[in-house]
């Protein structure tokens, strides 16, 4: 099982997200041959309680581990290191971007030019008539609004596009008889 020498509670929520730290650990720990081939490893649930951590992280961890073939499920017989696994040296950690590379757009007003690519006009954006209805369609929200949508859409919406479609796929077929 795991040692808590190389993954606390307390190491992690230092840099980036705490999946991403998890997932180093481990790495680190396999390349490092605190982890052995064909050792287990705490399953999802026992590392959850152990470090306080939600589910989710812990599984999204044990996701990109498994992807890049470190680690193995067996279902009930618990997750291991994979046998036979040769540790390769990985590229080192990516590179800290400057503030200015950051991707992250930053207008300033003196910036600003007319018909600007992704920009609507600011001066004539009507930004109290914008909030009294966004704030109006705050307060009518409802607690199943608040919810997570369907990953597959919703309902409503994958009907009306399927009457669509209905009724535009006859006229496609009738085209593709004449030619």
């Amino acid at each position: 099982m795991v040692s808590k020498t190389f993954i606390t509670s307390k190491d992690l929520g230092a840099h980036g997200p705490l999946y991403r730290q998890i997932y180093d650990r481990f790495r680190n720990a396999i390349g490092g041959d605190l982890l052995k081939p064909g050792e287990r490893i705490p399953s999802a649930r026992a590392l959850t309680k152990e470090l306080g951590l939600s589910r989710s992280t812990i599984d999204a961890a044990y996701a990109l581990l498994v992807a890049e073939g470190y680690i193995q499920t067996r279902g009930q017989a618990g997750t291991i290191v994979t046998p036979g696994l040769r540790w390769r040296a990985t590229v080192s950690a990516p590179i800290a971007r400057n503030d200015n590379q950051s991707g992250v757009v930053r207008f300033r007003p003196d910036t600003i030019l007319p018909f600007q690519m992704g920009l609507p006009a600011l001066d004539a954006f009507p930004r109290k008539i914008w909030a009294r209805l966004g704030a109006r369609s705050v307060r009518a929200m409802q607690p199943a609004d608040m919810v997570q949508a369907p990953i597959f859409g919703l309902p409503a919406l994958r009907a009306e596009i399927a009457a669509c479609t209905c009724r535009r796929v006859p006229s496609f077929i009738a085209l593709a008889r004449m030619a």
